[in-house]
């Protein structure tokens, strides 16, 4: 065999095994949290050595970036197909709030083990993927809205956009939880989008 194709034979195998660690690891973690999962028991249920998974993850800290970065480029690219369709903002919004908690309950359990798990440079790091993956594009989305005159500025006593964001993955917060039916938490997607855009206040015809 030619030396070049040995050479992309052996990028192949070892782009699949890294892929296989990833999705082997995101299961083990999902299951049992960062803390009771060894990369022994993801490394044995790859079938593979533990230095063989060391070759593509140096640490276990390392390997749970490199899981939660999955996740979050898979919201991400979900989050540009919703905003990317022909519909007005709010509608994009409804449709972004209604797919966010099903999409978000891995990456927020994630969250949750690497505030408490993991360095300050881990966390550093996966604090500015969801940033720039997942909040700057819902953020853009809240100041279109602003843009458009359709959402209040906050010299009008609106939010800022990132504000906005913020307070929309609060309020969606519940609705991820696994006890939700489907139905259940679309309809609390919806009621917190409501609850944001419309707030709680009864307005009067004076108040417009």
């Amino acid at each position: 065999m030619p030396r070049s194709s040995q050479d992309s034979s052996s990028t192949n195998r070892a782009h699949e095994t890294r892929q296989l660690i990833l999705q082997v690891a995101q299961r083990l973690f999902m299951q049992q949290g960062y803390s009771a999962v060894s990369t022994r028991d993801i490394a044995a249920a790859c079938g593979i050595t533990q230095p063989a998974l060391y070759r593509h993850f140096a640490t276990k800290q390392e390997l749970y970036v490199a899981v939660l970065l999955e996740v979050l480029n898979l919201l991400h690219g979900r989050l540009l197909h919703l905003l990317e369709r022909n519909e007005d903002v709010l509608a994009r919004l409804y449709l972004i709030a209604r797919m966010l908690p099903a999409t978000w309950i891995d990456a927020s359990q994630m969250f949750h083990d690497i505030e408490h798990q993991l360095d300050a440079e881990h966390r550093q790091a996966t604090a500015s993927a969801f940033q720039h993956l997942v909040l700057e594009p819902i953020a853009a989305l809240f100041h279109e809205g602003i843009e458009q005159g359709l959402l209040r500025s906050p010299a009008q006593g609106g939010l800022e956009a990132h504000e906005a964001t913020f307070v929309l993955f609060r309020l969606l917060d519940d609705s991820a939880a696994p006890s939700r039916q489907s139905r259940s938490r679309l309809q609390h997607a919806d009621r917190m989008v409501d609850l944001l855009l419309y707030g709680l206040l009864q307005q009067s015809e004076s108040q417009g």
